[in-house]
């Protein structure tokens, strides 16, 4: 869910927004599974849905014409299903499938956006926004697991991971926005509901599966590009 202060026709030309969102998994729009393989492990990672929250400032340079900046918290949630398979190991060999329900990271995005919007009339506006982030990653995440099992058999005793961090000191995601919006009317707020989709430059994101049973310890990484989709419900304040 998203909700926005905003302040509308100010004398001065500038606007206050307070932002929400919510990141869904959407297929089609490059939001989808991402699978990493190599020496029998493989990893899907799932994105799950998430949220954003955010404070952006704006310039109205001309009636139709905003160009705004400000700071946006977003956090991806994922769950990751990690499988291991090796026929040379034991009795029947090893096939080994564990889950790890959900995983958090957590990053920083500036954005700097040009918004345009077209007055459909009484009060109701079109608006489309798109511009390029500057995003930081504070911290790597990560999950341990472990899983009983026997020694010899298909699924023996194991032990997981997963991790997802930065490759680089900052990303620099694409952004674009569309929505319709209504402005306040006096002491009554106004309202907007639109779409947001955003793609990073390269490959900003890597991860590292690792797997573990007796004497096997394998790790496996991959890199890929984030996406970020979804819905905007927000509140317009006078």
């Amino acid at each position: 869910n998203t909700a926005y202060g905003q302040q509308i026709d100010s004398d001065f030309g500038w606007e206050l927004a307070v932002q929400g969102r919510a990141n869904m998994p959407i297929d089609f729009a490059g939001v989808e599974d991402q699978t990493f393989s190599g020496d029998g492990l493989t990893s899907t990672w799932s994105p799950l849905l998430s949220q954003s929250f955010g404070v952006r400032i704006n310039n109205r340079l001309k009636k139709s014409w905003t160009f705004g900046t400000g700071i946006m918290w977003i956090r991806r949630n994922y769950s990751i299903e990690i499988n291991y398979q090796n026929d040379t190991l034991g009795t029947n060999g090893i096939n080994a499938t564990d889950t790890i329900a959900l995983l958090r990271s957590m990053s920083y995005r500036i954005p700097i956006i040009a918004e345009t919007r077209v007055e459909l009339g009484k009060g109701y506006f079109v608006t489309a926004a798109g511009g390029v982030g500057v995003e930081f990653v504070p911290s790597n995440a990560f999950v341990n697991g472990h899983t009983e099992g026997e020694i010899g058999t298909l699924e023996p005793e194991r032990d997981y991971s997963a991790k997802i961090g930065r490759r680089h000191w900052a990303s620099f995601p694409l952004m674009a926005e569309l929505g319709i919006h209504r402005k306040p009317k006096e002491d009554k707020p106004g309202f907007y509901i639109g779409m947001f989709y955003s793609r990073s430059l390269g490959k900003d994101y890597g991860v590292i599966n690792t797997w573990q049973s007796n004497n096997v310890l394998l790790s496996w990484d991959g890199t890929f590009a984030s996406t970020l989709a979804g819905v905007e419900f927000r509140i317009l304040l006078e």
